[in-house]
């Protein structure tokens, strides 16, 4: 039976208006700590579960905030999702977790917000086409703000800045005396304009050495694992390879063993985004961490801000990732 605000009214002699309040965090002078307490407690204890849509009609709040990503599949978005989840939760809002459907889709219409509205949209990695919606009405109606590597000027943001992690890396190759560096991709991100791409092929060039790309598709690991095993029998094994994800630099290590080549002696491997599986291997990958937690922290306030004052100045903010030198490329 489902437990009504009715029944905790009831059950506590108070007035239902009162027990309606403190449900929906409502101000109200009149309403003691004492009682919100007691009021938090049985509903907690009664097993009181809030009707959404019938709060939303009353507030004009739904306390449910929109994650939208264009894509899911790698380690990195399972973590973001989780840290953006505990930041909400904490602050009493559950999620809706949607996948962009892809560059030629607008996204956000993917996630079905005309049928459910939410409260706010956090959009991880927007696609380019994203942008135009930043100056249109869906500012005004839902307020978001966009998190991850790709800045949209007019709208806010919190990023981590790639191209100064990516060229760390490749630097760090370099240092090792490094002179056939690979950079192992996903095809749909290998091209200019990409952080990383961008970073790599710079900084090759500025070395005086020859770019050389191992583009995958699709990049699963267990897809990137067989595809870079065909290239190094193909073409021989670079010395050095900077891998797009930490995902691709765990399947690159799997391959690597395959072939019965040693990291870090005859290859030095580096990844990015700093996920938790790089640290349990028998050579831990050396990685690009990404500041996740703190990129969602800041994330979560700049929403709240954003939906407590549409109007408000942009809030923008560019975080710098942290290179972690590690075995796999520790010479």
């Amino acid at each position: 039976m489902r437990i009504t605000i009715q029944a905790i009214a009831t059950h506590l002699q108070l007035s239902p208006a009162t027990v309606s309040r403190v449900l929906n965090r409502r101000e109200d002078a009149f309403i003691s700590q004492t009682t919100r307490q007691r009021v938090l407690r049985a509903a907690a204890e009664m097993g009181y579960r809030p009707n959404r849509a019938a709060r939303a009609l009353v507030t004009g709040r739904t306390d449910l905030i929109t994650l939208a990503l264009n894509r899911v599949r790698s380690s990195y978005y399972t973590e973001v999702i989780y840290q953006l989840q505990e930041q909400l939760r904490r602050d009493g809002y559950e999620t809706l977790v949607g996948q962009m459907a892809g560059e030629r889709d607008t996204g956000l219409d993917a996630l079905g917000l005309s049928e459910w509205p939410t409260d706010g949209i956090i959009i991880v990695d927007p696609l380019s086409d994203l942008r135009p919606l930043a100056r249109g009405s869906l500012l005004q109606q839902t307020p978001f703000v966009c998190i991850g590597t790709v800045p949209i000027e007019v709208a806010d943001y919190v990023v981590v800045d790639l191209d100064s992690g990516a060229r760390e890396a490749v630097e760090h190759l370099i240092s090792l005396g490094c002179r056939r560096i690979g950079y192992f991709a996903g095809k749909g991100v290998c091209h200019p304009g990409d952080a990383r791409y961008d970073a790599y092929s710079r900084t090759i060039q500025e070395a005086g050495l020859q770019p050389e790309i191992i583009a995958v598709a699709p990049a699963t690991r267990s897809h990137a694992r067989a595809a870079l095993c065909d290239y190094v029998r193909d073409r021989g094994c670079p010395d050095g390879l900077f891998c797009f994800h930490d995902d691709l630099a765990l399947a690159a290590y799997r391959a690597l063993c395959d072939l019965g080549l040693r990291v870090p002696e005859e290859v030095a491997l580096v990844g990015c985004d700093g996920i938790q599986e790089t640290q349990y291997l028998e050579k831990p990958l050396t990685t690009i961490v990404q500041p996740l937690e703190s990129m969602c922290a800041l994330a979560w306030q700049y929403l709240q801000r954003r939906m407590q004052d549409p109007a408000a100045p942009l809030q923008q903010t560019i975080l710098t990732p942290c290179l972690e030198i590690r075995p796999s490329s520790r010479r």
